[in-house]
């Protein structure tokens, strides 16, 4: 008798599986593709360097002046984006599909972090400039927090729809 016998199969009668019928294992079931989830953890690092590098910059006739994202919001960043980086290391590893689901609200949160402080460096420099002349602006590890935490949303996105489709 071969393989693996459905419920309430009389045992005395040989057994012939029937087509379109099998017996879940890991190799068949849903998967996270790991091509997704490497792009994902590529964002997450890109929002941990971003959140490192200067989020604003202010250049004067008395030299340039810049402040990094862990004197900001970058703590936080940081901390988000290592923990979900950490999870889709499982989803490229195992296929696991929960850190694609967690990922959406994770890196969401990282872009909205983002666009607040750049809306706030942007008025804050727009008032700074009217007063003092000198040119106060957003610095390129803010605009990275920002684009990773869209790129890890969508990638989460994909990640969560286009997932590995069972063997059959």
């Amino acid at each position: 008798m071969a393989g693996p016998y459905p419920p309430n199969y009389p045992y005395n009668v040989p057994y012939q599986p029937q087509q379109g019928w099998q017996q879940a294992s890991p190799s068949n079931q849903r998967r996270v593709r790991k091509p997704v989830a490497i792009a994902t953890i590529i964002a997450a690092a890109v929002a941990v360097v971003g959140s490192v590098l200067p989020w604003a910059t202010l250049d004067s006739e008395f030299g340039s002046f810049s402040q990094k994202g862990l004197d900001a919001d970058g703590k936080l960043t940081i901390v988000l984006a290592l923990v979900i980086g950490g999870l889709f290391v499982v989803a490229a590893t195992n296929g696991a599909v929960w850190p694609a689901i967690t990922g959406i609200p994770v890196f969401a949160l990282i872009a909205i972090i983002g666009a607040i402080d750049v809306a706030d460096v942007n008025d804050q420099g727009d008032s700074f400039a009217d007063v003092t002349g000198f040119d106060f602006q957003v610095g390129i590890g803010l605009w990275l927090v920002l684009l990773a935490g869209i790129a890890g949303t969508i990638l989460s996105i994909i990640a969560l729809t286009t997932r590995s489709q069972p063997v059959t």
